[in-house]
Protein backbone atom coordinates (compact mmCIF):
# COMPACT_ATOMS: atom_id res chain seq x y z
CA UNK A 1 0.00 0.00 0.00
CA UNK A 2 1.48 3.33 -0.86
CA UNK A 3 2.93 5.53 2.25
CA UNK A 4 0.16 8.30 1.67
CA UNK A 5 -2.60 5.62 1.78
CA UNK A 6 -1.58 4.45 5.00
CA UNK A 7 -0.83 7.73 6.61
CA UNK A 8 -4.65 8.92 5.25
CA UNK A 9 -6.01 5.76 7.25
CA UNK A 10 -4.32 5.87 10.30
CA UNK A 11 -5.32 9.50 10.72
CA UNK A 12 -8.88 8.42 9.54
CA UNK A 13 -8.80 5.53 12.41
CA UNK A 14 -7.37 7.84 14.77
CA UNK A 15 -9.92 10.44 14.22
CA UNK A 16 -12.65 7.55 14.67
CA UNK A 17 -11.45 7.06 17.80
CA UNK A 18 -11.22 10.56 19.28
CA UNK A 19 -14.89 10.83 17.72
CA UNK A 20 -15.99 8.09 20.21
CA UNK A 21 -13.94 9.36 22.95
CA UNK A 22 -15.53 12.84 22.42
CA UNK A 23 -18.75 11.51 22.54
CA UNK A 24 -18.49 9.18 25.78
CA UNK A 25 -16.81 12.11 27.52
CA UNK A 26 -20.00 14.34 26.51
CA UNK A 27 -22.84 11.38 27.42
CA UNK A 28 -24.99 13.33 29.16
CA UNK A 29 -26.58 12.11 32.77
CA UNK A 30 -29.81 10.00 32.59
CA UNK A 31 -33.23 12.18 33.27
CA UNK A 32 -34.62 9.17 35.57
CA UNK A 33 -33.43 6.44 37.80
CA UNK A 34 -34.87 3.70 39.96
CA UNK A 35 -34.75 1.78 43.32
CA UNK A 36 -34.80 -1.64 43.80
CA UNK A 37 -34.86 -4.29 46.94
CA UNK A 38 -34.28 -7.72 46.74
CA UNK A 39 -33.27 -11.00 48.78
CA UNK A 40 -29.88 -12.89 48.38
CA UNK A 41 -28.76 -15.95 50.21
CA UNK A 42 -25.23 -16.63 51.01
CA UNK A 43 -23.61 -19.23 53.15
CA UNK A 44 -26.97 -20.40 54.36
CA UNK A 45 -28.03 -16.60 55.69
CA UNK A 46 -30.74 -14.14 53.87
CA UNK A 47 -29.54 -10.70 53.24
CA UNK A 48 -31.87 -8.07 52.18
CA UNK A 49 -30.58 -6.26 49.35
CA UNK A 50 -31.71 -2.48 48.98
CA UNK A 51 -30.15 -0.33 45.83
CA UNK A 52 -31.22 3.50 46.58
CA UNK A 53 -30.86 5.79 43.79
CA UNK A 54 -31.39 9.55 43.86
CA UNK A 55 -30.20 13.08 41.71
CA UNK A 56 -28.64 15.89 43.88
CA UNK A 57 -28.23 19.20 42.51
CA UNK A 58 -25.28 20.99 43.90
CA UNK A 59 -24.50 24.97 43.27
CA UNK A 60 -20.23 25.32 43.45
CA UNK A 61 -17.92 27.63 42.49
CA UNK A 62 -15.02 26.80 40.40
CA UNK A 63 -12.02 29.15 38.73
CA UNK A 64 -14.18 30.15 36.25
CA UNK A 65 -17.09 31.17 38.34
CA UNK A 66 -20.53 30.06 39.42
CA UNK A 67 -21.37 26.49 38.09
CA UNK A 68 -23.36 23.24 39.13
CA UNK A 69 -22.91 20.13 39.53
CA UNK A 70 -25.45 16.67 38.97
CA UNK A 71 -25.15 14.00 41.36
CA UNK A 72 -26.29 10.46 40.56
CA UNK A 73 -26.11 8.73 43.98
CA UNK A 74 -26.24 5.36 44.80
CA UNK A 75 -25.83 3.49 48.02
CA UNK A 76 -26.32 -0.74 48.14
CA UNK A 77 -26.79 -2.32 51.22
CA UNK A 78 -26.94 -5.58 52.66
CA UNK A 79 -28.78 -6.48 55.67
CA UNK A 80 -28.92 -9.43 57.78
CA UNK A 81 -30.82 -10.33 61.35
CA UNK A 82 -28.28 -12.50 61.97
CA UNK A 83 -25.24 -10.49 60.81
CA UNK A 84 -24.16 -7.24 63.25
CA UNK A 85 -23.48 -4.56 60.91
CA UNK A 86 -25.13 -3.41 57.47
CA UNK A 87 -22.48 -3.72 54.36
CA UNK A 88 -23.07 -0.74 52.18
CA UNK A 89 -21.59 0.80 49.03
CA UNK A 90 -21.87 3.83 47.20
CA UNK A 91 -21.21 4.80 43.81
CA UNK A 92 -21.55 8.34 42.86
CA UNK A 93 -21.70 10.09 39.43
CA UNK A 94 -21.32 13.99 38.46
CA UNK A 95 -21.89 15.62 35.48
CA UNK A 96 -20.87 19.51 35.58
CA UNK A 97 -22.36 22.98 33.64
CA UNK A 98 -22.61 26.45 33.46
CA UNK A 99 -26.34 26.02 33.44
CA UNK A 100 -27.78 22.60 33.16
CA UNK A 101 -25.15 20.00 33.65
CA UNK A 102 -23.82 17.57 30.71
CA UNK A 103 -20.60 17.39 31.38
CA UNK A 104 -19.15 13.97 33.62
CA UNK A 105 -17.01 15.11 35.76
CA UNK A 106 -16.05 12.57 37.65
CA UNK A 107 -17.58 8.77 39.75
CA UNK A 108 -16.93 7.93 43.14
CA UNK A 109 -16.85 4.51 44.68
CA UNK A 110 -16.72 4.19 48.48
CA UNK A 111 -17.49 1.66 51.32
CA UNK A 112 -19.91 4.31 53.09
CA UNK A 113 -23.20 4.36 54.33
CA UNK A 114 -24.39 7.65 53.62
CA UNK A 115 -23.28 10.67 52.00
CA UNK A 116 -23.76 14.94 52.08
CA UNK A 117 -22.76 17.16 49.36
CA UNK A 118 -21.44 20.88 50.37
CA UNK A 119 -19.06 23.41 48.67
CA UNK A 120 -15.95 22.37 48.16
CA UNK A 121 -16.71 18.69 49.53
CA UNK A 122 -18.40 15.58 49.01
CA UNK A 123 -18.49 14.20 52.47
CA UNK A 124 -19.50 10.29 53.01
CA UNK A 125 -19.38 8.43 56.29
CA UNK A 126 -18.91 4.93 57.24
CA UNK A 127 -20.90 3.99 59.99
CA UNK A 128 -18.49 2.19 62.78
CA UNK A 129 -19.57 -1.29 63.81
CA UNK A 130 -19.54 -2.48 67.57
CA UNK A 131 -16.54 -0.02 69.10
CA UNK A 132 -15.62 1.35 66.35
CA UNK A 133 -15.97 5.10 65.53
CA UNK A 134 -17.70 6.09 62.41
CA UNK A 135 -15.41 7.10 59.06
CA UNK A 136 -15.47 10.22 57.25
CA UNK A 137 -14.25 10.84 54.00
CA UNK A 138 -14.05 14.14 52.08
CA UNK A 139 -13.67 14.28 48.38
CA UNK A 140 -13.14 17.24 46.23
CA UNK A 141 -16.41 18.61 44.59
CA UNK A 142 -14.81 19.59 41.60
CA UNK A 143 -12.57 17.00 40.77
CA UNK A 144 -13.65 13.36 43.12
CA UNK A 145 -10.25 13.51 44.53
CA UNK A 146 -10.16 12.44 48.01
CA UNK A 147 -8.91 14.98 50.29
CA UNK A 148 -9.00 13.73 53.88
CA UNK A 149 -10.34 11.40 56.05
CA UNK A 150 -11.43 11.70 59.66
CA UNK A 151 -13.23 10.37 63.04
CA UNK A 152 -14.16 13.82 63.67
CA UNK A 153 -15.58 16.16 61.67
CA UNK A 154 -13.08 18.57 60.27
CA UNK A 155 -12.17 22.65 61.85
CA UNK A 156 -12.18 25.17 58.94
CA UNK A 157 -9.19 28.11 59.37
CA UNK A 158 -9.31 31.27 57.08
CA UNK A 159 -8.09 34.36 57.11
CA UNK A 160 -10.82 37.46 56.54
CA UNK A 161 -11.36 39.36 53.14
CA UNK A 162 -8.78 37.90 50.82
CA UNK A 163 -10.71 37.49 47.86
CA UNK A 164 -11.88 33.83 47.84
CA UNK A 165 -10.89 30.58 48.75
CA UNK A 166 -7.39 30.80 48.52
CA UNK A 167 -6.36 31.14 52.14
CA UNK A 168 -9.15 28.70 53.17
CA UNK A 169 -7.44 25.61 55.11
CA UNK A 170 -9.03 22.00 57.22
CA UNK A 171 -7.75 20.34 59.94
CA UNK A 172 -9.24 16.48 61.10
CA UNK A 173 -8.31 13.71 62.79
CA UNK A 174 -8.09 9.91 61.96
CA UNK A 175 -7.58 7.94 64.88
CA UNK A 176 -7.37 3.87 65.04
CA UNK A 177 -10.43 3.56 66.23
CA UNK A 178 -12.31 4.32 63.28
CA UNK A 179 -14.39 2.23 60.83
CA UNK A 180 -11.49 2.84 58.05
CA UNK A 181 -7.81 2.75 58.44
CA UNK A 182 -5.19 5.24 56.67
CA UNK A 183 -2.12 3.75 55.48
CA UNK A 184 -0.05 4.67 58.08
CA UNK A 185 -2.06 2.95 60.35
CA UNK A 186 -1.49 -0.19 57.90
CA UNK A 187 1.98 0.14 58.16
CA UNK A 188 2.50 0.38 61.93
CA UNK A 189 1.05 -0.76 65.36
CA UNK A 190 2.20 2.36 67.25
CA UNK A 191 0.19 4.67 64.92
CA UNK A 192 -2.31 6.06 67.41
CA UNK A 193 -3.59 7.97 64.60
CA UNK A 194 -3.15 10.79 61.83
CA UNK A 195 -3.74 14.37 62.00
CA UNK A 196 -4.67 16.10 58.27
CA UNK A 197 -4.25 19.44 57.13
CA UNK A 198 -4.63 21.34 53.85
CA UNK A 199 -6.61 22.97 51.22
CA UNK A 200 -9.93 21.76 49.60
CA UNK A 201 -8.07 20.40 46.79
CA UNK A 202 -5.17 18.45 48.39
CA UNK A 203 -4.03 17.20 51.97
CA UNK A 204 -0.33 19.12 52.20
CA UNK A 205 0.45 18.00 55.64
CA UNK A 206 0.40 14.80 57.38
CA UNK A 207 1.30 14.16 60.91
CA UNK A 208 1.10 10.61 62.28
CA UNK A 209 0.81 10.43 66.65
CA UNK A 210 2.77 7.43 67.72
CA UNK A 211 2.88 5.67 71.13
CA UNK A 212 4.87 2.21 72.47
CA UNK A 213 2.22 2.46 75.46
CA UNK A 214 -0.53 0.06 75.06
CA UNK A 215 -2.77 2.55 76.98
CA UNK A 216 -2.23 5.34 74.68
CA UNK A 217 -3.23 3.25 72.04
CA UNK A 218 -6.41 2.20 73.33
CA UNK A 219 -7.51 5.35 74.79
CA UNK A 220 -10.30 6.72 72.07
CA UNK A 221 -11.33 9.11 69.93
CA UNK A 222 -9.43 12.89 70.98
CA UNK A 223 -11.60 16.07 70.60
CA UNK A 224 -10.15 18.09 67.72
CA UNK A 225 -10.04 21.87 68.37
CA UNK A 226 -8.30 25.00 66.82
CA UNK A 227 -6.53 27.83 69.15
CA UNK A 228 -6.32 31.31 68.03
CA UNK A 229 -6.29 34.33 70.55
CA UNK A 230 -7.10 32.39 73.56
CA UNK A 231 -10.12 31.00 71.75
CA UNK A 232 -10.94 27.27 71.05
CA UNK A 233 -13.16 25.83 68.62
CA UNK A 234 -13.72 21.84 68.87
CA UNK A 235 -15.38 20.15 66.30
CA UNK A 236 -18.70 19.14 66.30
CA UNK A 237 -19.98 16.05 64.70
CA UNK A 238 -23.25 17.54 63.17
CA UNK A 239 -21.64 21.32 62.44
CA UNK A 240 -18.75 22.81 60.92
CA UNK A 241 -16.65 24.78 63.11
CA UNK A 242 -14.60 28.11 61.40
CA UNK A 243 -11.64 29.86 63.55
CA UNK A 244 -11.01 33.39 61.50
CA UNK A 245 -7.55 34.51 61.78
CA UNK A 246 -8.65 38.11 62.01
CA UNK A 247 -5.20 38.93 63.39
CA UNK A 248 -4.43 38.90 59.82
CA UNK A 249 -7.66 40.90 58.13
CA UNK A 250 -7.15 41.39 54.40
CA UNK A 251 -3.35 39.81 53.82
CA UNK A 252 -3.23 37.72 51.48
CA UNK A 253 -0.12 35.91 51.58
CA UNK A 254 0.31 32.00 52.98
CA UNK A 255 2.42 34.02 55.67
CA UNK A 256 -1.11 34.80 57.25
CA UNK A 257 -1.66 31.27 58.00
CA UNK A 258 -0.12 31.56 61.45
CA UNK A 259 0.03 31.50 65.07
CA UNK A 260 -2.61 29.39 65.64
CA UNK A 261 -2.42 26.03 67.52
CA UNK A 262 -4.38 22.89 66.43
CA UNK A 263 -5.23 20.88 69.43
CA UNK A 264 -5.79 17.24 69.88
CA UNK A 265 -7.90 16.58 73.86
CA UNK A 266 -8.11 13.16 75.95
CA UNK A 267 -10.42 14.23 79.31
CA UNK A 268 -8.27 13.09 81.82
CA UNK A 269 -5.21 12.11 79.86
CA UNK A 270 -3.76 15.03 78.59
CA UNK A 271 -3.54 16.82 74.81
CA UNK A 272 -1.57 17.61 72.12
CA UNK A 273 -0.93 21.01 70.55
CA UNK A 274 0.86 21.58 67.63
CA UNK A 275 1.77 25.59 66.63
CA UNK A 276 1.44 26.39 62.97
CA UNK A 277 3.37 29.18 61.20
CA UNK A 278 3.20 30.10 57.60
CA UNK A 279 1.12 27.60 56.31
CA UNK A 280 2.89 24.58 58.16
CA UNK A 281 3.40 23.11 61.23
CA UNK A 282 5.74 23.49 63.96
CA UNK A 283 6.46 20.07 65.70
CA UNK A 284 9.68 21.48 67.06
CA UNK A 285 7.73 23.55 69.32
CA UNK A 286 4.68 21.39 69.68
CA UNK A 287 4.03 19.90 73.39
CA UNK A 288 3.09 16.46 73.90
CA UNK A 289 2.37 13.82 76.82
CA UNK A 290 5.30 11.71 77.35
CA UNK A 291 5.11 8.34 75.66
CA UNK A 292 3.69 10.03 73.04
CA UNK A 293 6.12 10.90 69.56
CA UNK A 294 4.64 13.27 66.57
CA UNK A 295 6.16 13.39 63.19
CA UNK A 296 5.06 14.32 59.67
CA UNK A 297 4.48 11.47 57.11
CA UNK A 298 6.37 10.43 54.02
CA UNK A 299 5.09 10.76 50.71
Amino acid sequence: MHLKNIFSLTCFSLCLVLSAFAQKAATPPPTSTTSTIETVRRDGIDFIVTTNRKFNYVPIYSGDGEGSLLLLEEVRSEFSRQVEGINSAMKVDAWYGKGKPTKKAWTIKADADEAEASDPFYKVTKFGCCAASNAFTWYSLLTGQKVFTGTTNFVKISVPNTGGEALDRFVTFHSTMGATETPEQKRGKDVMGVLQYGTSKRNTHRIVVRSADPEWLEIGDPELGVKHRDEIKFAQYDMEQEVALWGFDGKNATTSLSDFTVILKWEDKGQIEIPFKNDAPVLSEAKTPAKIKLELATK
